[in-house]
C-alpha cells in the first residue's frame, strides 16, 4: 500500500506541472499530450490495483479486527484529509 501511495504521489507530481502549463498555454497540448497520456494511464493502473487491494484485503480486515470506535476514528480522519485536499 505504501509503495502504491508513493507511486501515485510521484505521478501526480509529474502531472501537475503539465496541467498548469496547459492552463496557461493550451497550445502546448501537442507537446505535452503524449506525456500526459502516459502518466494518466499509469495512474489509472495503479489506482485500479490500489482500490482492489483495499476492497479485497484492507477494508474486510478493518471491519473484522477493529472495534467500531476505532473504525469511526479512521473514517473521520480519512474524510478530513479528503476535505483538506479540495
Amino acid at each position: 500500500m505504501h509503495d502504491q501511495h508513493q507511486a501515485i504521489d510521484e505521478l501526480i507530481e509529474r502531472l501537475l506541472p503539465l496541467l498548469l502549463l496547459l492552463e496557461r498555454n493550451p497550445e502546448a497540448l501537442a507537446r505535452a499530450g503524449g506525456e500526459m497520456c502516459a502518466i494518466t494511464k499509469a495512474l489509472e493502473e495503479i489506482f485500479a490495483a490500489h482500490l482492489q487491494l483495499e476492497e479485497d484485503e484492507i477494508f474486510p480486515a478493518i471491519r473484522e479486527r477493529l472495534p467500531r470506535p476505532e473504525q469511526a476514528a479512521m473514517l473521520a480522519e480519512m474524510q478530513s484529509r479528503r476535505q483538506q485536499a479540495t
